[in-house]
């Protein structure tokens, strides 16, 4: 496998971590030693384990030759990023010293790298809070409008400087001039932590504003990142926005299904969140309560507005004759005076969800089959939302779920979120239909076999097609090889064999690529 460095290294710089499928594939091909660290260096950054990125990265310098420029600044700057990243402050004194150093030698960085070094030095200065690290550093110059996506990290270095200093309103301004280039790239971790930061740094000053951008950054998160280590800052942020403003039951709810798929160190670092998204979480839809003094007053003073129960049932409430009242009944009052009764705000959020819950379920019922279809499939390729209740025959399992008159939480929002989805499951959704769209009506076909699969094989198939519609579009410039019962599930489905090779190679387990392609074979027999 022959295979140009410097070409997939304008490929990581274009990309970052949304080119993990090319890393994955050119590891295994023989490129020089240096080069072979920096890029499982990278690897490593990418999830989070940044003591072997450090390991790696100097055995990558150990390789390096004098003739080694470009990758000997690239280990460098690789290892002043992953330096301040660790929880362990002693090393701040070691990363001044290599930011110092790669100031001095800036002469003798090959121009084409110098915006990747700048914006490292940039960020460790906004880091630090250290302005003496970057003053009268020259960041300006021409190479950005041949790196912009280099360059546009400088940006984002300058606006979380300007934020260190409180100058909101001009980091503000950077981030978004950083997002519209991020944007045309694509650049997935780019768009993601320019509009994230921009909604936390919001939040306190306009919530309303703050809420809009978090729910798109989540939705990008979810649409180009597949593991949660990458996108719980995002949630936590939609969390703590959304808080300004409501109670986030459905940040909650979508959260706590995809809690597992956490690691042990993350699940550690948001114990907090957890506690908090299970404080938001309704348990039970059809609650009874005792109706006091309270309640009579609240009835009598606005029996004239409620339209949705009868005079003679209200009448009863507020003369005492009624001694306890269901919260359906609550909610109905909710919806007739669009204010919230003195018992709890959960039946408010209760009103709201039963309000989209049915709306869902009116757009359902006009649906064809192979549309109801379309939505039941996109629904759980989506997301692993557990077990399915599989029936004799599709069209049994799809009804099962979408036709049950049984006011349960989770499959409320379920039906829910196949309508109208939640951000998170909106971009997976959104990566995942990308897919079907191409395979038309070999979709039922598809869904028939889908459903027979095992939980765990069903993620991993759903997570092949998600990354397929991720990845649509996107060329890397090498062509990707790979099991001939990858070549046959795309001929079988109509998809493209280039993109759905890539979307293999998302997996750097060789193990989970076997497992993968014995998946495909099956949804491939007759």
């Amino acid at each position: 496998m022959n295979v140009n460095v410097w070409r997939v290294c304008k490929v990581l710089s274009t990309y970052g971590s949304f080119a993990k499928p090319l890393i994955n594939y050119i590891v295994r091909a023989d490129i020089p030693k240096a080069w072979k660290s920096y890029f499982l260096a990278t690897e490593y950054v990418w999830s989070k384990k940044f003591n072997d990125a450090l390991k790696e990265l100097r055995n990558g310098l150990k390789a390096c030759t004098k003739k080694d420029a470009t990758v000997y600044y690239l280990l460098k700057a690789r290892e002043l990023s992953v330096l301040r990243r660790l929880k362990d402050r002693r090393w701040i004194s070691m990363c001044a010293d290599i930011c110092s150093s790669l100031r001095k030698e800036m002469h003798k960085i090959p121009p084409r790298i110098r915006p990747i070094v700048l914006s490292n030095i940039l960020h460790f200065s906004a880091f630090i809070g250290g302005k003496d690290l970057v003053k009268g550093l020259r960041i300006w110059g021409e190479n950005h409008k041949e790196e912009p996506s280099s360059y546009v990290f400088i940006l984002l270095g300058k606006a979380r400087r300007n934020v260190k200093e409180g100058n909101i309103s001009e980091a503000i301004s950077l981030f978004k001039k950083a997002f519209n280039v991020f944007i045309n790239i694509p650049h997935p971790t780019g768009i993601v932590g320019t509009l994230n930061d921009m909604a936390w740094y919001l939040k306190s000053i306009h919530p309303k504003i703050a809420k809009r951008l978090a729910e798109k950054a989540l939705f990008f998160a979810s649409f180009y990142k597949e593991e949660m280590d990458e996108i719980i800052h995002v949630f936590d942020t939609l969390f703590e926005v959304e808080k300004t403003v409501s109670i986030p039951v459905e940040t909650s709810w979508v959260l706590l299904k995809s809690w597992q798929d956490l690691s042990d160190e993350q699940k550690k670092d948001y114990r907090n969140l957890l506690e908090e998204i299970k404080m938001c979480k309704i348990n039970h839809f059809e609650n009874i309560y005792a109706v006091d003094d309270h309640i009579r007053n609240f009835i009598k003073a606005n029996i004239d507005e409620i339209h949705s129960i009868s005079r003679k049932t209200l009448r009863k409430i507020a003369n005492g004759e009624v001694q306890y009242i269901k919260s359906i009944t609550l909610q109905r009052i909710v919806k007739d005076l669009k204010i919230t009764p003195p018992l709890t705000q959960e039946e408010t959020l209760k009103a709201g969800i039963l309000e989209k819950y049915n709306k869902a379920q009116t757009v359902l019922k006009e649906c064809t089959p192979f549309e109801k279809l379309k939505h039941f499939i996109s629904m759980y390729t989506s997301h692993n939302f557990g077990r399915l209740k599989v029936r004799d025959t599709l069209e049994e399992t799809i009804e099962g779920l979408t036709e049950s008159k049984i006011l349960n939480i989770d499959r409320m929002l379920m039906i829910i979120n196949m309508i109208t989805p939640h951000p998170y499951i909106a971009g997976r959704k959104a990566a995942v239909e990308k897919a079907f769209k191409r395979m038309g009506k070999k979709l039922e076909g598809f869904a028939r076999r889908y459903v027979k699969l095992k939980r765990e094989d069903r993620s991993l198939c759903g997570r092949f097609l998600r990354n397929y519609g991720r990845y649509e579009g996107i060329n890397f410039g090498v062509r990707f090889k790979g099991p001939e019962t990858v070549e046959h599930f795309a001929r079988k489905y109509r998809l493209n064999l280039s993109i759905s090779f890539t979307a293999y190679w998302y997996e750097k387990d060789g193990r989970t690529r076997r497992k993968l392609g014995r998946i495909l074979e099956f949804m491939v027999e007759s």
